[in-house]
């Protein structure tokens, strides 16, 4: 049984999330990703989107956390939702 079939059923409740931009100057280039921060049931779940693109980090920075995500589904369920946001 591969991992994924072992937590696709893990349940999942999302209260609200907000975007967080890191940004590093290295050298000419400037670096940034989002830090997502999911909470629920009094948690905190962090994870990084670390698109090499500048501009959607800038996009998502501008617009905030438009996607809707709260509520209760299966890990299998929110992980398709976001799929379909992307």
């Amino acid at each position: 049984m591969t991992l994924w079939e072992r937590v696709k059923d893990v349940a999942v409740e999302v209260d609200d999330y907000e975007l967080e931009t890191l940004r590093i100057d290295v050298g000419e280039m400037t670096r940034k990703t989002t830090v997502v921060h999911l909470h629920g049931r009094g948690e905190e779940g962090i994870g990084e989107d670390i698109t090499y693109e500048v501009a959607p980090h800038d996009a998502a920075a501008a617009a905030g956390p438009v996607l809707p995500l709260s509520g209760s589904s299966s890990l299998a369920t929110f992980s398709a939702r976001l799929d379909e946001a992307g």
